[in-house]
């Protein structure tokens, strides 16, 4: 479970994602405060992502910002109790789901047995945690319907509610000042419907996230892309989303991605489309 921390600014520091499945944390520091984004998977996660800190804070506004549901992102919360947490409010319920259940070995594996949890998850959640039985799951303490804005003193974060194929309480969070996008787990497919893509809910979410001007994209389980590769890396994800649409079967797309070399995504282009296709 080797993480690092990577510095793109002062203030701006990236914790990287790495095993089981731990996603990119990110740390974005202002004049009066600072925000993570995301809260991790596990307690001893959350004492990595403090490192990040790298001066005294206790007269700092402490803020951190859930970007969706999925235990990797939001089983570290209860170790940020000082922060206010914000997330979207389709959240919240999830988090209390989550509550709700046993997080015992054979619960789990009888949620897989029944289709409710996915055996990937069970898995990964079980290395990052095998002692489970004083797990506290946190509820955040401020939700929002459409946008929020944090105010760190000489910058603001901008947090905004776009619909995912991947959840729908996908939030991600832009600094104009750092010319930085964390775009959570939005741009990935949904894991608990055979990982499929809808054409409804893809291109309205690259449409937005093209809007914004970047020089730092942070997916939660991808390395994290600098200037010209932002751009390429979405442009890529909307090529294969654009193949897909005007094709009538995985041959077809394939036919024409044979012919593509797409940055970032070519070893999973073929993949990508029958995620889009796989409904038809």
């Amino acid at each position: 479970m080797k993480n690092t921390i990577l510095t793109i600014t002062d203030s701006l520091k990236i914790l990287s994602h790495s095993e089981p499945d731990r996603p990119n944390i990110g740390y974005v520091k202002g004049r009066d405060g600072f925000c993570f984004i995301d809260a991790g998977s596990s307690e001893s996660h959350a004492d990595l992502i403090r490192q990040m800190i790298d001066e005294p804070s206790q007269d700092m506004d402490k803020y951190l910002v859930l970007t969706h549901w999925h235990w990797d992102h939001t089983f570290g919360l209860h170790s940020f109790n000082e922060c206010i947490s914000i997330a979207h409010e389709n959240l919240i319920s999830k988090l209390k789901w989550y509550k709700s259940l046993s997080w015992s070995d054979e619960a789990l594996a009888k949620r897989v047995s029944d289709g409710e949890e996915i055996p990937f998850i069970r898995d990964c959640l079980t290395k990052e945690i095998p002692d489970r039985t004083n797990l506290q799951i946190d509820i955040p303490k401020i939700h929002y319907k459409n946008e929020i804005t944090i105010n760190l003193g000489n910058k603001q974060l901008e947090v905004f509610f776009i619909d995912s194929d991947h959840s729908d309480d996908n939030s991600v969070v832009y600094s104009s000042e750092d010319r930085c996008l964390f775009v959570g787990d939005s741009l990935y497919p949904d894991i608990y419907h055979k990982d499929r893509y809808t054409f409804k809910k893809f291109f309205p979410l690259i449409e937005k996230l093209k809007t914004y001007k970047v020089s730092t994209l942070v997916d939660s389980h991808k390395d994290v892309l600098r200037n010209e590769q932002c751009a390429a890396y979405i442009d890529s994800l909307l090529e294969i989303g654009l193949i897909a649409e005007s094709s009538g079967s995985l041959e077809q797309a394939k036919n024409q991605l044979i012919k593509k070399t797409l940055p970032f995504l070519d070893e999973w282009k073929y993949e990508i489309a029958d995620n889009f296709l796989k409904k038809m």
